[in-house]
């Protein structure tokens, strides 16, 4: 790894507030990982979203464009003139996606998708890498067992993940991110986007984080 161009692996998470962060002032919170990267890492407090919807917030850092020059104000497909991740691919950058992404992976040189560029886990992404390992280990789509939850719309979308943790969506990302780290040769300078759902909607964490 050249020290002029160092790897970067980008996390996002989705609709997570500065009130949500320990070390940002919620100290009434448990987020020791996040307060890990805020301590070792830069944090900037005076940081604004250049839209109101993830989309298009999400196609602006892709692009560096705000969503009135990219045209991309929502779920429309994207101009084929658009170019991703400009300056990484110029400066030789081995580009990878894992996980929410919420565009197409146009830019990238591989990706694992959370759900196949859909905009709602409720339209059912049934050949998305996530579905196809739940359907691998021998269970229903997720959304199913939400949808019969008899409390699940009570608790205006909340519930216990009801199968083995290391199949709830952000578990699995970051375990096929690990993985994937684990093999890669450093061959080039590497971009690695890690994208989580959480703490957006639907809330269904496994057990043990509700009872921290």
């Amino acid at each position: 790894m050249s020290s002029e161009r160092p790897n970067i692996i980008f996390i996002t998470a989705e609709q997570q507030r500065e009130d949500t962060i320990s070390a940002c002032g919620a100290t009434w919170m448990q987020t020791p990982n996040l307060d890990a990267l805020a301590g070792e890492g830069a944090v900037f407090d005076k940081a604004f979203a250049p839209a109101a919807t993830c989309v298009s917030s999400r196609a602006a850092f892709y692009t560096g464009l705000y969503p009135h020059n990219s045209g991309i104000y929502g779920f429309q497909p994207s101009s084929g003139s658009l170019h991703w991740l400009p300056r990484l691919s110029e400066q030789g950058y081995h580009c990878v996606s894992i996980g929410k992404r919420h565009l197409p992976p146009t830019g990238f040189d591989e990706y694992l998708a959370e759900h196949d560029n859909k905009c709602s886990l409720k339209i059912r992404g049934e050949d998305c890498d996530w579905i196809k390992a739940v359907h691998a280990a021998g269970y229903e789509s997720p959304f199913d067992l939400h949808d019969t939850d008899p409390d699940f719309y009570d608790n205006l979308a909340a519930i216990v993940w009801p199968l083995p943790e290391e199949l709830h969506p952000d578990i699995y990302m970051a375990d096929r991110a690990l993985e994937w780290l684990d093999v890669w040769d450093g061959r080039a300078p590497l971009y690695l986007h890690l994208g989580f759902l959480s703490p957006h909607d639907l809330y269904d964490p496994p057990q043990r984080f509700i009872d921290l």
